[in-house]
């Protein structure tokens, strides 16, 4: 919240690139899958498959919106495997800049 408060206009610059680019890729799906096939080789040194990663594409929504109700879930889902204890405010998470 401090950097919200303090750099208001620096969170809304870095707010508005990612619908930029959330947007990019939604309007430029090939020339994005195969960006990603590219950073993938240069962080695992793995080849990754043309067809495999145009097929788990189908199946990733590409969007700048973020869901409360996903994030008190992931909270949720997070107590009941025990990787979070007492209570959680998820409703100061997200703020628009």
């Amino acid at each position: 919240m401090k950097f919200l408060r303090d750099r208001r206009d620096l969170a809304k610059k870095i707010a508005d690139a990612n619908v930029e680019l959330t947007k990019w890729i939604q309007e430029n799906e090939p020339e994005a899958q195969k960006l990603l096939i590219e950073e993938l080789k240069a962080e695992t040194r793995a080849d990754f498959s043309p067809d495999a990663v145009a097929q788990a594409w189908k199946r990733i929504q590409f969007t700048s919106e973020v869901s409360r109700d996903l994030i008190a879930k992931s909270v949720q889902d997070g107590k009941d495997a025990g990787f979070l204890k007492g209570s959680t405010d998820t409703s100061k998470l997200i703020e628009t800049p």
